[in-house]
């Protein structure tokens, strides 16, 4: 399980990646409930419990979401490194519709929009076939182990 999870060597396929996936999100979301439920359970803010396990929370999904994006990109034949770009691109793209057109609303937009862009490529373009040097593919290895 912690290679599946936490592992930064070998290759992602598309399903595995969007099916894994969905815990990150799912941690994420549920740092949510706890932040909302802790502050609506008193006036006085969050508590420092609930703040911490928040923490640990959004750290794990965060941790978890890097090494199944590095893996996914590895199955695409791109180093792990891309996954700057995929941070950065988002971002620059607000920043400069902001600077450039003095609009937030169209640059959270345009970001967001890239950030789909972006995400929908990881779960839908096929990866390399055969081996690529992150690994061997792991279609043909589960077929030829079935």
């Amino acid at each position: 399980m912690g290679q599946l999870l936490f592992g930064f060597s070998g290759r992602l396929p598309r399903l595995r990646y969007f099916l894994l996936s969905l815990i990150p999100a799912i941690l994420a979301f549920g740092t949510g409930i706890i932040l909302a439920v802790d502050f609506a359970s008193g006036l006085a803010g969050i508590h420092e419990p609930a703040l911490i396990a928040c923490a640990a929370l959004f750290l794990l999904a965060g941790i978890v979401g890097l090494s199944l994006t590095v893996r996914r990109l590895h199955d695409l034949g791109l180093t792990g490194w891309w996954i700057l770009a995929i941070w950065i691109v988002p971002s620059a793209i607000e920043a400069g519709a902001v600077q450039l057109a003095n609009n937030p609303q169209l640059g959270s937009t345009l970001s967001s929009a890239t950030a789909l862009v972006i995400g929908l490529w990881l779960w839908l373009a096929p990866g390399t076939r055969g081996s690529n040097r992150f690994g061997p593919d792991p279609r043909s290895a589960r077929s030829a182990g079935a």
